[in-house]
This record gives C-alpha cells, structure tokens and sequence, in this order.
C-alpha cells in the first residue's frame, strides 16, 4: 500500500480540475467520518468551523473570502 506521502506526490502532478475534484471529496468524507472527530491529529472544532462555513456559503449568506483572507483571519497575521 502506498504511503500518505506517496499519494500526496501523485496527487500534487494531477492537473488542476482532478485536484480540486478529489479534495472535495476528502473534504466531504471527512466531514461525514464519526470518527474523525476523536483523532487527535485533527481539529474537531476547525471541522465544524469548516463545515458550518460551507452550508452558509452554499446558503448564499455569507460571501467567500480568498486564500489570504483566509490564512490572515486564521493565523492572526497579515501577510499583506
């Protein structure tokens, strides 16, 4: 079986639609796993966070931000 890191290589060559179609996909299974919630390599509340975000989004009641909007809000730092 391949490693985590092999698969993120492979994964990383794929053009860019493969990509954004197979993160999305990781995305919702995480959000569906019960038990990700008690890895402890993975942030519950940053899920929900997440996930709540995505329905608002997807409810139009909320504008999307780009990624260094995003990283500025979540890090406290702005990288401007």
């Amino acid at each position: 079986m391949e490693t985590a890191a092999e698969i993120e290589r492979k994964l990383l060559d794929l053009p860019a639609a493969d990509r954004e179609r197979l993160a999305l996909k990781a995305w919702d299974s995480l959000v569906a796993d019960p038990n990700a919630a008690s890895d402890p390599n993975i942030d519950p509340e940053g899920v929900k966070v997440a996930a709540q975000r995505d329905t608002e989004m997807d409810a139009e009641n909320v504008e999307p931000i780009d990624q260094t909007e995003f990283r500025r809000r979540t890090s406290g730092i702005d990288e401007s």
